[in-house]
């Protein structure tokens, strides 16, 4: 399923899915629905047909949500239990993914500090306790337990800092933590849980993952991907002749069907080793599919199993795509032991020629019951070898790969229930291996509408658009008619989670706005803003004139030693005099393209709108841009954002409405995270404070591979892997650390980057300066008298 590619709902019976414009619409009309050569939709949705397919819809959803509710995801898990643990032996209530295990090469010995030392300059390991737990503590840090608090400590900030001290120490020891993470016996703790899940959900997720197969199939048919020919086997081999995939019940997906006549199916294998979550459909002709569940595509066709392996053999050739098969097999499989080739070698060897053709598909084995009960059985063995190896193992390359592979993609899809969301098995609900493990963030975070209108609703959901219908009403469920209440944009882009403050609460519309998940327009154009809502009118007005000033100012800063300082900070320089001419004059080309684009924002009464995000997953977002209509949203809670963080907010859609790459917008490779921790004095950070003390961190290359596992979806993994020109995350993260010229190049065109950098140039955030005058994370701290 291309999550990249808007999934247009099919509709069961007299059901018809209906469209609406850039015009004023009665509510109930959806988003990204075609409304070309289709009937009027009867009057009253409640009668025969329609009635049934509401229940059965609402039953699948049932399901699906079950599945999020009750999924015990490994970071969660272990963040809660280090919460708990600690503040039951030691009376702090800290919050483990904000608190910080950090290293350093330089101690002095203090006697004000709860360990009895204080460090200067920065830390040369930091992870969060979470990540600490997951990783464990080698047999080095257990022999020399007592030296532990000499070299490292427990602090409220990692990387960031550049002094650790009573400042920002959490009184918690470093040796006792450790006696915390080696007592812990957490692997037992979470397999427990996961097994617990799948003794209560097994049905639930075998009726999704067949809803989710069949809706893949009818949207992938629709595209062009998958013949008619191929649609027919895999339908004919889930559910016999007699299944039809324009009217698809509950009864269909909960039948367990297993009488194949002209078809059989079988396991996909490499060396031996059977993918968790593929396998191969068979017809009697020769022709043979290919299951594997991605992002792109997931149904490939062949006519003979020759033209398959060759395929496979192309796939191996390029270090992507090779990862990506290695994805569907378990971490277990993944390994080579003392004796014997693992996945990776095996299929590293035939990219390259050394291994033949039969060791693709080298023993496979006949599927005779329902291929969506033993999938179950694959995938819940596969989850718990997964966290078994992840919480076992004891290489700490190994193990920082696997940290990055659970990339908590459900996070950023608002969900908080994977644990092998990526690269891993069919993940739960069916969110692909691209998705989670090489790019899903493109479809869940990136500002380019195509992408955020487009298809992520439908995976998370289980593809019940698509299986099901989409729903299009002329009267509403109570009967009578349907009142406008504001302006619904068929091609509205459905935007992806921020890092700003959780999202305010959406003022409740109508109830078909939240049951579609529906973006709806409020006003179009600054005076019609104004004139029906002037305090949203005002702060929109006042945020562009805030930026106007903000550009000129970082302008003329840039001929002052105070910005070259700055500017030299932001890209990565221990110095001013660093700082080359080129670069300069590459952040004043920044600065005027952007001018333009405020000027033309101010000038042009059209450039804006208002709108309201229903789709709770979607709800944080505080501005967008559409290249398509050339225009800035700004939802509800952008309203609700103090004035620096507004500012912040526009400049960073006006870097996307400004500048090109490969003349297309300028795209997200990674957002600044703003998690407000206390400040030394214990008064409140503002978080534009603290994604600019994280971007400083970051444009020194002061970061280690954890930081690219994204627990809150701060990585944009598919456009930070092709800004960095590499082949996977990995590299693209190394390049990122070692590779200053490359990281300086990124850091030029991301936005969030550059909001931060003119913000800081014009002196618009808060608590940037010393009382001395000296820059924060920019100028040596004094020296203590």
């Amino acid at each position: 399923m291309n999550i990249n590619a808007a999934l247009q709902p099919l509709t069961l019976g007299n059901s018809t899915a209906i469209d609406g414009g850039d015009s004023f619409i009665a509510p109930q009309k959806t988003d990204n629905i075609s409304a070309k050569n289709h009937a009027p939709p009867s009057e009253s949705l409640i009668s025969g047909d329609k009635e049934q397919l509401l229940t059965d819809r609402k039953i699948y959803m049932q399901h699906v949500e079950k599945l999020k509710k009750n999924y015990p995801h490994i970071i969660e898990t272990a963040s809660k239990y280090l919460r708990d643990t600690i503040k039951e032996k030691y009376g702090l209530d800290v919050n483990p993914d904000h608190t910080y295990f950090n290293r350093f090469d330089h101690a002095e010995s203090s006697s004000q500090t709860f360990t009895g030392w204080a460090h200067s300059g920065g830390a040369t390991e930091s992870q969060t306790l979470t990540e600490r737990l997951l990783s464990n503590f080698g047999a080095e840090d257990r022999l020399n337990a007592d030296t532990l608090s000499v070299n490292s400590g427990i602090y409220t900030q990692g990387y960031a800092s550049r002094g650790f001290d009573t400042r920002n120490e959490v009184k918690l020891l470093p040796r006792s933590f450790m006696d915390i993470v080696v007592n812990s016996n957490f692997s037992a703790k979470y397999l427990a849980k996961l097994k617990q899940f799948w003794n209560k959900s097994p049905e639930s997720f075998r009726t999704v993952n067949k809803g989710l197969f069949i809706a893949m199939a009818k949207h992938e048919h629709n595209s062009g991907t998958l013949s008619a020919q191929g649609l027919k086997l895999l339908l004919d081999a889930i559910g016999g002749t007699t299944l039809n995939a324009d009217k698809i019940s509950l009864t269909d997906l909960k039948n367990e069907f297993s009488q194949r006549t002209n078809t059989s199916i079988t396991t996909f294998d490499i060396y031996g080793y059977i993918a968790s979550d593929m396998f191969l459909v068979h017809g009697n002709d020769g022709k043979v599919v290919l299951y594997k569940p991605d992002c792109d595509q997931s149904f490939f066709e062949f006519d003979t199993m020759r033209q398959l392996k060759n395929w496979v053999k192309e796939q191996a050739k390029n270090e992507r795509k090779r990862q990506q098969l290695a994805n569907h097999f378990s971490f277990y499989q993944r390994q080579d032991g003392m004796s014997y080739t693992g996945v990776d070698k095996a299929l590293l060897a035939l990219g390259q020629g050394k291994w033949g053709s039969k060791y693709i598909n080298y023993e496979p084995q006949p599927i005779k019951d329902d291929v969506f009960s033993w999938l179950t059985r694959q995938v819940k063995a596969r989850t718990l070898s997964d966290a078994n190896t992840l919480t076992t193992t004891n290489g700490e390359v190994f193990k920082q790969q696997l940290l990055m592979n659970l990339r908590p993609a459900a996070d950023l899809a608002g969900l908080s229930t994977l644990i092998f969301p990526g690269p891993g098995s069919m993940a739960l609900l069916g969110i692909g291996i691209t998705q989670i493990g090489l790019g899903s963030d493109q479809a869940i975070n990136d500002d380019s509408p195509s992408q955020r209108s487009n298809g992520l609703d439908e995976i998370v959901n289980g593809g019940v658009n698509t299986l099901f219908g989409a729903i299009g009403v002329k009267a509403n469920l109570a009967g009578g008619k349907s009142k406008p209440s504001g302006v619904q944009d068929a091609n509205e882009p459905q935007p992806g989670p921020s890092n700003g403050r959780p999202a305010a609460k959406v003022s409740n519309k109508t109830w078909i706005h939240r049951l579609l998940d529906n973006t709806v327009v409020h006003e179009r154009g600054l005076a019609a803003i104004k004139a029906n809502n002037p305090g949203n009118g005002a702060a929109i007005e006042q945020a562009m004139l805030q930026m106007k000033e903000a550009l000129i100012k970082a302008s003329e800063a840039l001929d002052t030693l105070k910005g070259r300082k700055i500017a030299a900070a932001y890209l990565g320089y221990d110095d001013a005099s660093q700082l080359t001419e080129t670069d300069i004059a590459n952040i004043r080309k920044n600065i005027t393209a952007m001018q333009e684009t405020t000027e033309w924002l101010i000038k042009t009464d059209m450039s804006v709108k208002t709108v309201s995000i229903y789709d709770k997953k979607r709800s944080n977002v505080g501005a967008y841009y559409n290249p398509q209509k050339n225009i800035i949203a700004f939802p509800d809670l952008f309203f609700t954002k103090d004035a620096e963080s507004q500012l912040h907010t526009l400049l960073h859609e006006t870097v996307h409405a400004s500048l090109k790459v490969n003349g297309e917008v300028v795209p997200d490779y990674y957002y600044l995270r703003s998690s407000p921790i206390p400040a030394p004095e214990g008064v409140y950070q503002h978080p534009i404070l603290d994604k600019r003390n994280e971007q400083l961190r970051i444009s020194h290359g002061n970061t280690s591979l954890f930081y690219f596992i994204g627990q809150d979806g701060h990585m944009l993994e598919n456009n930070f892997v092709k800004g960095m020109q590499a082949d996977t995350l990995v590299h693209a993260g190394i390049k990122f650390i070692e590779n200053a010229e490359a990281r300086r190049a990124l850091l030029m065109r991301n936005p969030d980057t550059q909001a931060l950098l003119i913000m800081d140039l014009a002196g618009k955030i808060t608590g940037t300066t010393r009382n001395n005058g000296t820059m924060i994370g920019i100028d040596p701290e004094p020296a203590k008298t």
